[in-house]
């Protein structure tokens, strides 16, 4: 028997994942993205960031990673029969993603509270009326502490018309001996949606202070 997969990137759309074998009858598919948790009725539903809107058929998994609150942002990945249930999805596995607003400006106690331990990262996109970001941070081998996550909005815009962003991490103290990565998502509200974009200061793991530009338009 003979198996291939494939993986259609980028994550944040809809990802496909083709699994087949030589038997034309022994199919599967899979799809993986990611949305925003909604309630609807008795039904959790996930409105995803390619604009379509699924209903869970089972609301379990949501339940078990603690993300049923309505606004919730996750990764899902899971089955759905076009066909037959089109507007319904069996879930395989959740992820929650940390979902939060951004932080004013702080006050020098909160500024300590919120660090500014080094952290990558690796991409970052606006989808979903939302600023995600993929990041990176050192942790412990086994286990480790919680990490604290923000993202600071200056207040200020440069020429471009671009909101100054500055994300900060906490490790807590952690110790650094392994890499781990996250998701963390920003709700961005009609005035940051109607602006051109982001530049996202922040330290990098060689201590560089590093910018990266997220364009909206």
């Amino acid at each position: 028997m003979k198996m291939k997969m494939l993986f259609v990137l980028p994550l944040f759309l809809f990802i496909a994942a083709f699994v087949s074998c030589n038997d034309d009858y022994d199919h599967a598919t899979y799809y993986a993205g990611m949305g925003t948790v909604l309630k609807q009725g008795k039904d959790y539903a996930i409105d995803f960031d390619n604009s379509r809107t699924m209903t869970l058929a089972d609301s379990s998994l949501l339940v078990a990673t603690k993300s049923q609150t309505p606004g919730q942002r996750v990764i899902v990945s899971f089955t759905y029969d076009e066909g037959r249930l089109p507007n319904t999805i069996f879930p395989i596995d959740v992820v929650r993603v940390l979902t939060k607003p951004f932080f004013p400006i702080p006050t020098l106690e909160q500024s300590d509270s919120i660090g500014n331990d080094p952290i990558k990262l690796v991409e970052a996109w606006v989808g979903g009326a939302h600023l995600n970001v993929k990041y990176a941070y050192y942790t412990s081998a086994y286990g480790g502490r919680a990490h604290f996550i923000n993202a600071i909005d200056l207040n200020r815009k440069d020429d471009k018309g671009y909101v100054s962003l500055e994300f900060r991490h906490n490790d807590n103290n952690d110790y650094r001996n392994r890499v781990a990565y996250g998701y963390v998502s920003f709700p961005l509200s009609e005035e940051y949606l109607r602006g051109n974009g982001f530049n996202i200061k922040y330290k990098d793991f060689n201590g560089r202070e590093i910018t990266l530009p997220v364009k909206l338009k």
